[in-house]
């Protein structure tokens, strides 16, 4: 799947099958623990504005309190934080989806050069979160040499492209399926 990176992250979340919360737009303003802020408030009113077009939009009064702040973004954020305290969303899958958003944009704009694209993907997973128990890349020791050697290779490369795409697939299940169980819907 790749996603249209000129496009609002916020409707990119949809496009992976997400439902977008406050926690989750939050998160997106300020960044959480390993996930940096990733939209803006423009962001935020635009997604908001698109929405409040849509058939069967609940909470109208809550989403207009926020567009209303406009470039009042010091409002706009007083808003948002005490609606996410509302949202009934898990907080860590909110930063999951963000997780998955950060590895699927990496993938989508993932460097031809093999080499280029392992460490990016290597940044990613160990800089920037942290290698996680479910990291979907094995990471090579510095004190085996073979290994390294066998480790930077554009097959290694190819494979672990196809490694984290399926991470990223059952990822998505995952989230998806924990929220449907909670009840959790868009927030809106």
């Amino acid at each position: 799947m790749e996603l249209r990176l000129s496009h609002n992250k916020l409707f990119c979340m949809e496009e992976l099958g997400f439902n977008v919360t406050w926690k989750l737009i939050l998160i997106g303003l300020h960044g959480a623990q390993y996930i940096p802020a990733q939209i803006t408030y423009d962001d935020v009113f635009e997604y908001l504005n698109e929405y409040l077009c849509r058939e069967n939009v609940a909470n109208v009064d809550s989403i207009i309190s926020v567009i209303n702040a406009d470039s009042d973004y010091s409002k706009a954020d007083k808003i948002i934080e005490a609606l996410s305290e509302y949202d009934k969303a898990d907080f860590s899958l909110q930063l999951r989806k963000w997780r998955v958003y950060l590895l699927q944009s990496l993938l989508d704009n993932s460097d031809k050069d093999y080499m280029k694209g392992l460490l990016e993907l290597m940044e990613l997973w160990v800089t920037l979160m942290g290698a996680p128990e479910d990291c979907p890349i094995e990471l090579p020791s510095n004190t085996d040499t073979p290994i390294l050697n066998d480790y930077f290779t554009e097959d290694k490369y190819n494979a672990l492209i196809k490694e984290n795409k399926d991470w990223i697939d059952k990822e998505k299940k995952t989230i998806i399926e924990e929220e449907e169980a909670s009840g959790v819907i868009n927030v809106f």
